[in-house]
């Protein structure tokens, strides 16, 4: 099934593998230069370490069991933790609920923050079991410095090269709970209403110094840029 909520070219699918629900998730560059074996074999290689980088740091992500390329297409299967946060409208929906999830993301992002890991944080890659526990599940693209300076080898123009530098930077470990917030506006304007619960619930945390005008200003800045992007048909991946 086609992600709706991604802009990046991936499929995605749950089936039974041996009674066990496997989640599988398919992903084929938007960069035709990019799709072709040498790139895509090198792609493989730092996405795997990029699994294992984020595994090792103690972020919840479930056990990768297979990662290989099949007809120009990276396909990633991971044991199955549950739908995420925008298909689970129960819990996205429910404000009590919605509170304790995010609490829970915040958590994952402390943990990416203090390993200075970059992740996205858009909650569509945040997926729910039956336990109540959080994972989170996007490896692609890898945000790691081998894949952006791979990447940084097919901009087209200088604006291409400037946008998606400036984007990837929102992925940095100092600016995702900022990224967190932004992505939720976009995602639906309405969380808008709430920019001050979140900040005052990250400030009370001690998790952001920043005053609520740089708070707005860098979630505002975050979503032009994001937006501009995808108008522009500038690819990350």
């Amino acid at each position: 099934m086609r992600n709706k909520f991604s802009v990046l070219n991936t499929e995605s699918k749950v089936f039974l593998l041996k009674k066990k629900k496997i989640f599988e998730k398919t992903f084929q560059l938007n960069i035709p230069e990019m799709n072709n074996d040498k790139i895509l074999n090198r792609l493989i290689i730092i996405i795997n370490n990029y699994y294992y980088q984020i595994k090792n740091s103690g972020i919840p992500v479930p056990r990768m069991i297979g990662l290989n390329l099949k007809s120009k297409k990276i396909i990633c299967r991971m044991k199955y933790e549950g739908k995420n946060l925008v298909e689970n409208k129960k819990n996205l929906l429910n404000h009590k609920n919605f509170q304790i999830n995010v609490n829970k993301i915040f958590e994952i992002l402390k943990i990416a923050k203090k390993n200075k890991i970059k992740i996205d944080p858009h909650i569509k890659n945040f997926v729910l079991n039956n336990k109540k526990e959080i994972h989170y599940v996007d490896i692609f693209p890898p945000y790691v410095k081998q894949y952006e300076k791979l990447r940084s080898k097919f901009y087209k123009t200088i604006e291409e090269k400037k946008i998606c530098h400036k984007n990837f930077s929102f992925f940095n470990h100092n600016i995702l709970f900022y990224h967190f917030v932004a992505d939720l506006i976009k995602f639906n304007k309405s969380y808008e209403k709430k920019i001050d619960y979140f900040y005052n619930t990250l400030k009370n945390k001690k998790i952001i110094n920043s005053d609520i005008t740089y708070f707005k200003k860098k979630i505002k800045q975050i979503i032009e840029v994001e937006q501009l992007r995808v108008k522009r048909k500038f690819y990350l991946a």
